[in-house]
Order: C-alpha cells, then structure tokens, then sequence
C-alpha cells in the first residue's frame, strides 16, 4: 500500500473517471446547498435526501425512517441547524458536525427501532460535503482511514472524515468553491477504496 503523500497523489491521478457519477453528486449537492429554512423543513426535500443514494448506496441494511419524516419537528430542526455556519476553526468544525451528527442519531432514536448509521452520515455529507466524503460505510472508512491516515485509534466518524479531508487538502490543495470539484473531491476516497482497498484481506 502506497505511504508517501505522493504516491497518494499519483494514485488519485490514475482513478478512472466517473464522470456521470461526478455530475450527478454536484447536481444533488446543488440542490441541497440552494434549499432555504422552508424548503429544508419540507417532507418532500426530507424524502429526497434520506433516501437519495446518490452520495452512497444504502446497501442490506436498510432501515425505515419515514415516521421520524413525518415529525415536523424533526424535519425543523434539521433544517435550522443545517443553515447554521461552520466555524473555521478546525476544533470548532469538528465538534459543530459532531453536535448535528449525534442530534440526528438522538432525535431519531423516538422513531425508529434500529439505527441507520448510514442514513444519517449520507445526510450529513449532503449538508456539509467540503469536510464530509462520500465513504461512510463505518467498516469501509474505517480500514480506508487506517491504509490513508494511520491508526484509527478509536476515533468516531466526524473525526475520521476531518482527518482524511484534511490530508486529502493537503495533498491536492483546497478545492475551488464550485460544487462540481467539490463533489469530485467528496468520491475520491471512496474511488481509492474500490480501486486499492476492496479486495485486501481482512
């Protein structure tokens, strides 16, 4: 496996390209970025981005959470604190994002039997895609995280993505404020996953 930031670099030269996959993630990370306090608060727009699989797949866990969609309040909340702005500083983003990750997880805990991890991280990504990757298979990222980043050592999901994100930066350099590279931007770990990861033993 590859161990300079370099040879990281050749690697995400070398992805094939996913153009369409690329297109389409902008569109959607578009019309998320673009929706104000009302239309995030609609069910219509909660639809769409949890059960969207445009960030990711949902795979065989899949998990109902259309009563916590019908709760108003619920679908409120998100949209209030999604509007809100992320700091800039590095500590104060993490543990902003770390707040509205585990809110969703606590407010959804009223309306469902099990937990869709996934579900929830899809959706943070598509609120906060400049410091969430579209990896968020927790076993996925987590083995991707320990070949791109080093030991894991037991940090939880916010952290994990901050990290690789910030490598990512510092590889490539920031992306420019246009949604498309920022939504190319978002696929790559996942890309290096499929391409390099996958088919490692455990």
């Amino acid at each position: 496996m590859f161990t300079s930031d370099k040879e990281w670099e050749l690697a995400i030269q070398q992805l094939p390209p996913r153009n369409n996959r690329i297109k389409r993630l902008a569109a959607f990370l578009e019309k998320v970025r673009s929706a104000d306090v009302d239309q995030r608060s609609s069910m219509e727009f909660h639809d769409c981005i949890w059960n969207s699989e445009v960030v990711s797949k949902t795979g065989r866990g899949h998990v109902d959470v259309s009563r916590a969609l019908a709760d108003a309040n619920f679908r409120s909340w998100i949209a209030r604190e999604s509007l809100k702005p992320v700091p800039e500083i590095r500590a104060e983003a993490k543990a902003h994002l770390r707040r509205f990750h585990d809110g969703i997880l606590e407010k959804l805990a009223i309306h469902t039997d099990r937990t869709p991890r996934l579900k929830v991280r899809r959706v943070a990504a598509a609120f906060y895609p400049g410091h969430i990757t579209a990896l968020v298979s927790a076993d996925r990222l987590r083995r991707f995280y320990a070949a791109f980043c080093g030991k894991v050592s037991g940090k939880k999901f916010v952290e994990l993505q901050f990290d690789i994100v910030e490598k990512l930066d510092r590889i490539l350099g920031r992306p420019n404020g246009d949604i498309k590279s920022i939504a190319e931007r978002m696929t790559f770990p996942h890309r290096l996953w499929v391409e390099h990861l996958a088919q490692e033993p455990d």
